[in-house]
């Protein structure tokens, strides 16, 4: 009898998947190989895959869409501005200083805030504004990379790339909207965006009716 119950303990064990008597369902080492719930198979991965540590509160495809609302000038403004910002810290990834911007200042204020998706693109890139409110929200300091002793200047390049790319994007399809206004115009005939037809002189060389 006691070999018959030993038999059926080996059983129900069986049933649960070869586990211990409390129904663990065995070594969790075996049973999962990569207990790393992060797992990282690629130690040296795609520099463009640190644009997925950014803040989860904006993308890419939404912070690129408000820069686009800019015009030229106001772009260029902002993007050099925010890619001197990164270049200074991807300079000194080490110092404190290049990693603080404080939102009062006038020439941040004028060429990044003011533009459409400014501080959505430098939260998006890496800088944090403060957990606690420290008062006005133009006192506040926005840090880069606030909880890392050396920034990662890999990731500032990256960023800096990134930014540069919308940019000549918005110049691009800007270019390419002229381009098709023109056809429109060519295909009326050379007429005005209203469609008038062009020239009357031209398209009546005879304009006196009598």
């Amino acid at each position: 009898m006691r070999d018959q119950g030993e038999l059926a303990q080996l059983q129900r064990k069986g049933d649960n998947g070869g586990g211990d008597e409390d129904g663990g369902g065995g070594d969790p080492e075996l049973d999962n190989p990569n207990p790393n719930p992060n797992p990282n198979p690629n130690p040296n991965p795609d520099p463009r895959s640190f644009r997925s540590m950014a803040t989860p509160a904006f993308t890419e495809e939404y912070v690129a869409r408000r820069l686009s609302c800019n015009g030229p000038a106001a772009l260029g403004d902002a993007v050099d501005t925010m890619c001197r910002l990164l270049t200074n810290i991807e300079a000194a990834p080490a110092a404190a200083e290049p990693r603080r911007v404080r939102l009062h200042n006038a020439a941040l204020r004028s060429r990044v805030i003011a533009a459409h998706g400014g501080l959505e693109a430098l939260l998006l890139v890496g800088f944090r504004r403060p957990a606690a409110p420290t008062g006005s929200a133009l006192e506040e300091v926005l840090t880069y990379a606030p909880g890392a002793t050396v920034a990662d200047a890999r990731a500032c390049a990256v960023w800096a790339e990134w930014l540069r790319e919308q940019a000549a994007g918005c110049a691009l399809m800007r270019d390419q909207g002229e381009l098709a206004q023109l056809q429109r115009k060519g295909d009326n005939g050379g007429g005005d965006e209203d469609g008038g037809g062009g020239d009357p002189e031209l398209d009546n060389p005879n304009p006196n009716p009598n």
